[in-house]
Parts: structure tokens; sequence; C-alpha cells
């Protein structure tokens, strides 16, 4: 997975483009683009930005060469070497208001959650692993998985991963776990949450909503139009989901489709609502404000500016595109002058075969439709090799253990 967009209040956007990480800062009259740091030959995983009480606008971008970089105010002021590569990050305060902290917490593939020092490396930046060991800390960690995004909401720490879970923990006291949202089919992809409604989706094709306080499950909906296809186009897998500033509906992009969905959310009901076309692969979401989204798309010009307007008296939710965007003539004029061509395909990376490597095609662990968490045939097969086994560990000589018959198989006592 990949978080490729951000947004910071009204002010500020950043967006990772292949190689390169470009820094929008929007005003009333005029809006900028910067680039952040210099072009790298590793693409990036993740982006994330955030405010210092002090003024200091900082940003992190992580790279598929393993290596997290912090800045302020554009400044490098350190770099990080992480164990794996980063899936998710995001900014969290930690302390009280008189003595507070701030630090970047990092989702990887091995299944951790970490947290960064923000602060300035007396090095000038560069990488230093004995230094680094002491403004870290491993937060939580998912048992033999690989986590798909990480959020600090509130006194809450929400990770999800590939083994159909999300974990609800408590920040910065993560040794203690609220509860799992568990329901999903398949590896969750992305989640939000607005308030105490938290939204997710993933592999499953589903949009589950949940109540973060409760753990449970308040309502769900398929993704796919039609139930009965099998084609990938026809049902493709959701990559991310946004709430709108209001908590009234969700934004939603998909792998290898071109286009995005809104789904409304009410009276505890989520249903469809309408369907946008994008001029190319969708690959982040970002909102700003309350009713405004932005859609990072792998082509020129690269975002995809769409304005909500539920003030209507109508029933429906009115979307406007628009074409003629500052923010996004100011993003295509920078990228003109960079030459930005090399964007990623899509969010989910895929093997040689094509298959998603975050999806278990060949496990038998996990609750899906034809694999439930006690498999018999697991069991037996574990059960015949272990049997297998300890008959060469006895060898030859004849000897069976007390319930096992000459050919190693357990013996059934039968009572009467």
């Amino acid at each position: 997975m990949k978080q490729l967009i951000q947004t910071f209040q009204e002010s500020h956007i950043i967006v990772a483009l292949g190689h390169q990480a470009i820094v929008m800062a929007i005003a009333a009259d005029e809006c900028s683009a910067t680039p952040l740091g210099d072009a790298d030959e590793t693409m990036i995983q993740a982006v994330a930005l955030t405010q210092l009480p002090d003024g200091p606008m900082m940003y992190a971008v992580a790279r598929s060469s393993k290596r997290l970089q912090i800045f302020r105010d554009k400044d490098l002021v350190v770099s990080y070497a992480t164990p794996k590569r980063v899936s998710s990050l995001c900014f969290a305060s930690v302390g009280d208001d008189q003595l507070s902290m701030t630090v970047v917490v990092v989702s990887d593939l091995a299944g951790d959650a970490i947290a960064y020092s923000v602060e300035e490396d007396p090095k000038d930046g560069k990488e230093d692993n004995k230094n680094q060991e002491t403004k870290c800390r491993l937060l939580l960690g998912h048992t033999a998985s690989m986590l798909t995004k990480v959020l600090v909401h509130q006194n809450y720490i929400v990770t999800a991963d590939r083994d159909e879970k999300i974990r609800v923990s408590y920040f910065p006291d993560t040794y203690r776990i609220h509860g799992y949202l568990l329901g999903h089919l398949a590896f969750v992809s992305s989640f939000d949450v607005h308030g105490n409604t938290c939204a997710s989706t993933g592999g499953d094709r589903m949009i589950r909503m949940w109540d973060l306080v409760t753990c449970k499950e308040l309502a769900s909906i398929s993704t796919v139009d039609d139930e009965n296809a099998t084609e990938q186009s026809i049902r493709p897998i959701p990559t991310s989901i946004l709430w709108d500033g209001s908590g009234k509906y969700l934004a939603v992009i998909y792998d290898d489709a071109m286009y995005v969905d809104f789904f409304a959310w009410q009276n505890e009901t989520v249903s469809h609502g309408v369907r946008i076309e994008c001029h190319a692969q969708p690959l982040g979401l970002a909102r700003r404000g309350s009713s405004q989204f932005f859609i990072l798309v792998r082509d020129s010009p690269f975002l995809q500016e769409l304005q909500l307007d539920s003030t209507s008296k109508k029933s429906h939710l009115i979307i406007v595109d628009n074409y003629v965007s500052k923010i996004r003539r100011t993003l295509e004029e920078t990228t003109q002058k960079l030459e930005i061509t090399d964007m990623p395909q899509t969010l989910l990376e895929r093997d040689n075969t094509g298959n998603v490597t975050i999806e278990k095609h060949s496990e038998t662990r996990g609750p899906t439709h034809t694999k439930p968490w006690e498999n018999v045939s697991r069991v037996e097969t574990a059960k015949a090799r272990n049997r297998r086994f300890k008959r060469r560990k006895r060898g030859s000589n004849g000897d069976y253990e007390e319930g096992e018959d000459a050919e190693g198989d357990e013996t059934v006592e039968e009572h009467n």
C-alpha cells in the first residue's frame, strides 16, 4: 500500500509524484508549488504533513529504499533508516499542552508501528544508526502480518493489516488494546475515522461501518455493482476511503478503475451515491476543508478537484469537477518543469503473475468463504507430517509410542 497525498487544514498539500515530493501552499489569492528535497532514484511510499505549535510546517517522506526523511519548512532535519518499507505514516503529538513532543508514526510491511522523533539531528540530517535507536520507539506489532495503514485519532492509534482486522489501541500507551474491528473477509486496504465512526474497506469489496468505542459493526455495503461478476474490471479492489468534513459522505477509489465513488451515511445506513469519472487511474484521496476533495491521478495534470454541495434541497449529492482550479493549474506547471513521468501504476503491489501481493492466494489461514480459520485439511496434513517425523526419529526398531499403531497413526480407544 502507498499513501501519496495528504492535506493540512486548507493551507497546505503534499503530493508524491513518483520520485519527487511536492508541497503546495494555498492562500486566498495565490498558490505555490515547491519540490521537497532533491529527486531520489527510489519511489516514494508515503507522505504526511503537520504544523508545529510554534508555527513551522513539518513534512515526512518515506521511500522504497527504506529511508524516512523529515523536513521542517522544506529543509531536511533528520533522516532515518527504517527496518522495513513504510506503508503509511502520520504525525502525532505526545504529552500534555505544557510539555508535548511531535513524532512521526509509521506502519511497515513487517507489521510494526514505530514512532520517530522529529527533532533536528546534529549531523544535519545524515543517517546515524546508533543515534537513531534512541530517537525511535516500537509502539505495537501485528503478529505475522503486514500493516496497511496507521492513524492516530484522539487517544487511539488505529492500525489495519492484511489479516482482515483493524486494531484499536490507546495512544501513547499502545500496550493497552481497546478492541478489534473484526468482520472483513480479506485484507483491509484503507480506513478513515470521523468522530467515533470508522469506515473501512478492503479485498472483500465491502465498506464496513464501525463504532470505534464499542468496536461493533454498524452497517456494511458492497462496492460491487454486479455481485455475480468475476472479472477484475467489474470487481475492482477498493484502495482508499475518506470521509468528508461533515461525516455524511465517503469517497472511495479502486485499483484498476478510473473513477471515484461517493457513498452516503445517514441514520446508521450506508448507501450508494454518485460516481465521478477520472481521466487516469486514481492513486490517492485527500480532503481540504469540509467539502473539497483532491484525487491524485496517474497522468498529468495529476490532480482532480471535486467540490461537494450537500446544501441543496435535492435528495442527492451534487459534485462539481473544477477543471480550472488554480491549485490544479499550479501543480501542472510545476510538474512540466520537473518532467514528472514515472508514476506508480497502482497503490497495490503485484507479483510476476499479476496477483496482488498483499492478498493471500495460497494460504489456508484467515476467515474467507472457502478457507475458515480451522481448515480441516490443513490440520490433518499437519498431523500426518508430525507422525512421519516421529517415525523417522524412532527409526526402524519396531518401537511405537503408546496410542499409535504400526503405521504411526493414532488409535482411538472405544468406550462402552
